[in-house]
C-alpha cells in the first residue's frame, strides 16, 4: 500500500476528531534514511515514498473536499548528508553552499548566541545551502511554488527560519503570497523568537511548546502557566502563534512522564483553551510514546487506527467544544494558580482546571472564585453524559474534586448543547 494511501485513512481519523488542517513532512526527494523529508538530494523530484504525483493530489483534493486545509513543510536551509554534490539536484555544485570560514572547526553551528554562525554554519553537520546565491535562492522558491500549484496546498511551515537570512525569507514570502507562512525557530528564547514574527504570517510558538513540556512532561511548578501568560505580550500577536507539544524533533511527551495519560489530558486541554493554533502531532490520539530519534517517529498504520479509544473521544470533544463555541475568539482570563492546580477562563464561555500532580498524585478539591452569579450551575463537559455539575455559591465560588490527576472543563448549564452530551 503506497504512504498516500495510507494517509487517507489517516486523513479520516483526523477528520473524526475535528481537525480542520493537516501538514505534511517535507515531500521532495531525499537522501538515503531521510524518511523523515529533512534531508532532500532532488527539489525537482517528489519522494516516491509518497506515491505518485496524482496520489498526493488525489490526497490533497479529499482533504479539500472535507474543508481540511494542508501545509506542507519546505528545507530551504540544507540537503541531506553528502561530501560529493553532484547527485544534488540542481545544486550539484560546492560554490552553492556556505564555506566553513566563519566556523568553528567542525563546521557545525556551535554557538547559537552568534546569529553569523547560525546562518552559515552546518545544521547538524548537513550542508549549508547559500541563499545569498541568486541561483539558490531562485531554485529553492521554484521547487517552492511548482509544488504549491501543482498540488494545491493551502499554506507552508518554513524549517530552521533563523538558519536563514532576513531578504531570503522576505523574497520567499513575497513570491508565494498571498499563501500561509509559519516559520519554525527552535529556542526557548522568546524575545529571540518574537524578533522573527515581523517575516512571516505567523510563527510557531516554541517558548510555548518547551514550557507546556516542562510542566506536564517533567512536571515543574504550574506558576510557569502564569508566568508565560503574564509575558505573552513580547509576541506582536499570540492569537496566531502555533501551539504545540510534541514534534518529530523530540521524545514525545507520553515518553517523559512516563505514559501518564492524565498529565497528556491537562495538557490538551490548556494547549486547545489557549490563544494560538493548535496542533497535536499524529499517533498522540493512539497514544504513542516514542523517545528520542527515531522513535518519535513510528509509522502510525502499525499501531491502527482506533476511533473508539478513550484519547481519541477526548480529542475529538475538546475539538468540538473549542470549534463550536469558538474559544479562540473569546480571550483568556487567568482565575487561579496554586502549588496543585491552575484555573482560567475564556470570558466566561468555559472555565478550565488544569493540573500536573498525575494520575498518581494525591485527589484534591480546587477552590476556584468565578465572575458568575450565585445559584449558577456548572457542568464538566468532559464527563459527559455522566451529570458532574457544581453550584456556584454565595462567596461567588465552586468547590470542584480534581480526582486521578484529570481535568476539568465547566461550562454553565445554559450553554450545554445536545452535540455536548
Amino acid at each position: 500500500m503506497r504512504t498516500c494511501c495510507r494517509h487517507a485513512r489517516a486523513l479520516i481519523t483526523a477528520a473524526g476528531m475535528g481537525f480542520n488542517a493537516i501538514m505534511l513532512s517535507p515531500i521532495v526527494d531525499s537522501t538515503d534514511n531521510g524518511y523523515h523529508g529533512y534531508w532532500p538530494k532532488d527539489f525537482t523530484r517528489l519522494n516516491p515514498h509518497f506515491g505518485t504525483a496524482q496520489d498526493l493530489k488525489s490526497l490533497i483534493d479529499a482533504c479539500h473536499a472535507r474543508d481540511i486545509w494542508v501545509m506542507m513543510e519546505i528545507v530551504t536551509n540544507n540537503i541531506g548528508p553528502a561530501t560529493n554534490y553532484s547527485a544534488i539536484v540542481p545544486f550539484n555544485k560546492t560554490e552553492f553552499y556556505h564555506s566553513c570560514t566563519v566556523c568553528p572547526p567542525s563546521c557545525n553551528i556551535e554557538n547559537t548566541s552568534n546569529q553569523d554562525e547560525v546562518e552559515n554554519c552546518r545544521w547538524n553537520g548537513l550542508p549549508d545551502l547559500n541563499q545569498t546565491d541568486s541561483y539558490v535562492a531562485t531554485q529553492l522558491v521554484n521547487s517552492t511554488l511548482y509544488n504549491l500549484n501543482t498540488f494545491g496546498f493551502d499554506g507552508v511551515s518554513i524549517a530552521n527560519l533563523n538558519n536563514l537570512p532576513y531578504p531570503f525569507i522576505n523574497n520567499l514570502n513575497s513570491k508565494i503570497d498571498p499563501t500561509m507562512t509559519i516559520g519554525r525557530v527552535d529556542s526557548p528564547i522568546a524575545n529571540y523568537v518574537s524578533s522573527y514574527q515581523s517575516q512571516v504570517e505567523t510563527l510557531w510558538g516554541y517558548p510555548f511548546f518547551f514550557m507546556l513540556r516542562r510542566v506536564f512532561g517533567n512536571q515543574t511548578s504550574l506558576s510557569e502557566l502564569h508566568d508565560w501568560t503574564k509575558n505573552k505580550d513580547m509576541f506582536a500577536d499570540t492569537r496566531s502563534l502555533g501551539t504545540f507539544f510534541d514534534n518529530a524533533d523530540y521524545p514525545r511527551i507520553l515518553s517523559l512522564n512516563n505514559g501518564d495519560v492524565s498529565l497528556l489530558k491537562n495538557t490538551l486541554v490548556f494547549m486547545l483553551t489557549y490563544l494560538g493554533i493548535p496542533s497535536v502531532y499524529y499517533g498522540t490520539e493512539q497514544y504513542l510514546d516514542g523517545g528520542g530519534d527515531p522513535y518519535n517517529k513510528e509509522a502510525l498504520w502499525l499501531h491502527g487506527y482506533n476511533t473508539s479509544s478513550d484519547m481519541y473521544n477526548f480529542m475529538r470533544r475538546m475539538n468540538l467544544v473549542r470549534l463550536q463555541t469558538q474559544l479562540y475568539k473569546h480571550g483568556f482570563h487567568e482565575h487561579t494558580y496554586k502549588d496543585n492546580f491552575y484555573s482560567y477562563t475564556n470570558n466566561g464561555i468555559a472555565t478550565s482546571i488544569v493540573t500536573n500532580v498525575g494520575s498518581h498524585g494525591s485527589n484534591f478539591t480546587a477552590r476556584v472564585y468565578l465572575s458568575y452569579d450565585y445559584d449558577t450551575y456548572l457542568c464538566n463537559i468532559l464527563a459527559m453524559p455522566t451529570a458532574e455539575c457544581y453550584r456556584v455559591d454565595i462567596t461567588n465560588a465552586i468547590s470542584v474534586p480534581i480526582t486521578n490527576g484529570l481535568p476539568v472543563v465547566l461550562m454553565p448549564t445554559t450553554q450545554i448543547k445536545s452535540w455536548m452530551l
